[in-house]
C-alpha cells in the first residue's frame, strides 16, 4: 500500500476535521451560554466629575451679532405658492380686466403659467427678462405688485 492518499480521501479527512471543529465550537458556545445564566455582572462605580463653572457676564458683548436676513431678502429665496380657495372673482381689475375668468382662460393661460412659476423662487421671477418684439432692449417680464392692490 502507498503512503499517499487519494484526492477523495484527503477531501473526506478535511470534511471530518471541519465537522469536528464545528462540534467543538458548539460545545464551547453552549457552555458559555450556560455560564451567562449564572454569571453576575459587575458594574464599575461612576467616577466623580469635575463640574465646569459657567462664567456670567453682566453685560453681553455688543460687538457680535446674529445675522437675521430681512423679510424682503428671505421672501426672495422662497418659491411662489398660490391657491384658488379664496379667488377674488367679483368686479374687474384696475386695468379694466374682468376678475371672473373663463374655463378656457384658466386652462390655457392662468393654470399653465402659475404651474411653471411655482417651480421658481421670487428672485428668479422678478429678475426674469424678455426681449420685446420691437427693438433689442430687454425689459422685465414681471413686476412687483402690492398685495393690497390685488385683494379686497
Amino acid at each position: 500500500m502507498t503512503d499517499k492518499l487519494s484526492k477523495a480521501q484527503k477531501r473526506r479527512l478535511r470534511q471530518e476535521k471541519k465537522a469536528q471543529a464545528q462540534k467543538e465550537k458548539a460545545v464551547k458556545l453552549l457552555s458559555g451560554v450556560e455560564n451567562l445564566a449564572t454569571k453576575t455582572v459587575k458594574i464599575a462605580p461612576i467616577p466623580e466629575l469635575d463640574l465646569k463653572i459657567v462664567k456670567v457676564q453682566e453685560q453681553p458683548d455688543r460687538t457680535k451679532s446674529v445675522y437675521i436676513p430681512s423679510e424682503e431678502k428671505f421672501s426672495f429665496d422662497c418659491n411662489l405658492t398660490w391657491c384658488t380657495t379664496i379667488s377674488d372673482l367679483e368686479g374687474e381689475w384696475s386695468w379694466k380686466e374682468q376678475r371672473r375668468w373663463t374655463e378656457e382662460e384658466w386652462n390655457t393661460q392662468i393654470l399653465l403659467n402659475f404651474s411653471l412659476l411655482e417651480k421658481s423662487t421670487w428672485s428668479e421671477i422678478l429678475f426674469e427678462y424678455k426681449t420685446p418684439a420691437k427693438g433689442d432692449k430687454s425689459v422685465p417680464k414681471h413686476h412687483f405688485q402690492e398685495l393690497n392692490t390685488l385683494v379686497k
